[in-house]
């Protein structure tokens, strides 16, 4: 290998390294992709790379998620099916990724990296990348700002040697609209842009170079479960260059479970004891049914008093697919799933869910934060309006400090700012 080609395929590695990060904790895309493969009872996704020209495929991926909507591994194929490698992940018990480990096409560890966490704020601080060795390679630094977005990462070696890094900006929503990645020597080496749909699905990634010159998109298309189907690539000149399409394999619904039947009981006065007679063989059991959601097949009700109710997840309760910033006003949630929704809602809908659920219009969540802060922050005019009618105090600070007033700057909108300060005696 020539030493020409020896940097080009480093620089190409450092540049992936430092704009296509692994998960973050507090990541509000990769969050939301994680309640997808949840709410949806994903278990299996199928990714098909094919050629667009000839319409061939050229590999094949196949990963696997658990329960809570975690990706725990990622098996990659050729067009014959073979192995080429594969990545295991682990997480903590607040579903945040602690490893990933990739292996090679027999099974040998070609790299590792392990996570570490803020403990006050689960914020993805740091990535430590090891070689086959086990020897530590890179490490990637991530900063945060204000509201907890990734705003800086930054590609150190081994011995601490800077290798490049990465600046980013996001709208209201938390959702990162562009990226700028720079090298070692600070020189600018191109920039990215992103756009969404209403909903919040990345729809567009547009690539510049280093000279501010288109460099390429990616397209993608969804379902209406929000779920991507295919991802289309154009290179520089807008011809089409490589397409993935999805496929997805649910998770398989729990058997039914025969509960037994109690036909009679005796009661036996002198020695205060009882019988439980179970029911013959030949008796009918009842069949519990199955906790599955979204079936659209009834079961028969053979007793309806012991038959239970088909459960819902939380996410599922407070989700509504038509209108997924507000949730339907009946939900039952808590004050922290209300923060949340306060930056997009509707000031009916929110008011009423107070109401409903008889939360106090100034609790917070674990980063402090209250409603009327995620409201300012959403530009929520309207909304800010009526939580301060209903005493939402203007002098609480998160805990990075950050005022009511702060929040509302950050959302930009003028009639909000001057809402606060209106409200503050300013």
């Amino acid at each position: 290998m020539t030493p020409k080609k020896s940097i080009l395929i480093f620089a190409v590695i450092v540049f992936s390294l430092i704009v296509y990060g692994t998960a973050f904790s507090k990541n509000k895309a990769l969050e939301k992709e994680r309640l997808k493969m949840k709410n949806n009872k994903i278990s299996v996704m199928n990714e098909f790379l094919f050629f667009p020209k000839t319409n061939s495929q050229k590999k094949k991926s196949v990963q696997s998620f658990d329960e809570n909507g975690n990706k725990i591994s990622l098996v990659e194929l050729d067009n014959e099916e073979k192995q080429i490698k594969k990545i295991e992940y682990t997480y903590d018990s607040k579903n945040n990724e602690s490893s990933f480990t990739e292996f090679g096409a027999s099974g040998e560890i070609k790299q590792k990296c392990v996570n570490k966490y803020d403990p006050g704020n689960e914020f993805l601080i740091e990535e430590q990348f090891y070689n086959a060795g086990n020897v530590l390679v890179y490490r990637r630094i991530s900063k945060p700002d204000k509201f907890y977005n990734v705003s800086e990462q930054v590609l150190y070696d081994k011995t601490g040697k800077l290798l490049g890094k990465s600046s980013n900006k996001y709208d209201n929503a938390g959702n990162r609209i562009e990226a700028l990645s720079y090298d070692a020597a600070n020189n600018f080496n191109g920039r990215y842009v992103y756009n969404y749909d209403k909903a919040g699905n990345l729809i567009e990634a547009v690539t510049y170079d280093k000279n501010n010159k288109f460099a390429g998109k990616k397209i993608n298309n969804y379902d209406q479960k929000g779920l991507l189907t295919e991802s289309i690539g154009y290179n520089a000149a807008g011809t089409a260059n490589s397409w993935r399409k999805y496929e997805y394999e649910l998770q398989k619904a729990p058997k039914a479970v025969e509960a037994p039947i109690v036909t009679e009981v005796k009661t036996v006065a002198q020695n205060k004891t009882s019988e439980v007679s179970v029911a013959a063989k030949s008796a009918p059991a009842v069949p519990v049914k199955p906790k599955v959601e979204n079936t659209e097949t009834p079961v028969a009700a053979v007793s309806d008093a012991n038959v239970p109710e088909i459960e819902k997840t939380e996410f599922e309760k407070i989700f509504n697919k038509d209108d997924p910033y507000n949730p339907p006003v009946d939900a039952v949630m808590s004050a922290k799933d209300l923060i949340g929704f306060c930056a997009h809602s509707k000031k009916e809908t929110i008011m009423k869910l107070i109401e409903k659920n008889n939360i106090d219009v100034n609790s917070i969540n674990e980063l402090g934060q209250t409603m009327l802060m995620t409201a300012a922050l959403g530009g929520k005019a309207d909304l800010v309006e009526e939580l301060i009618k209903h005493g939402a105090r203007l002098d609480l600070k998160d805990i990075k400090d950050t005022s009511v007033l702060d929040y509302a700057k950050a959302g930009k909108s003028q009639s909000v700012i001057r809402l606060i300060n209106e409200a503050a005696g300013k």
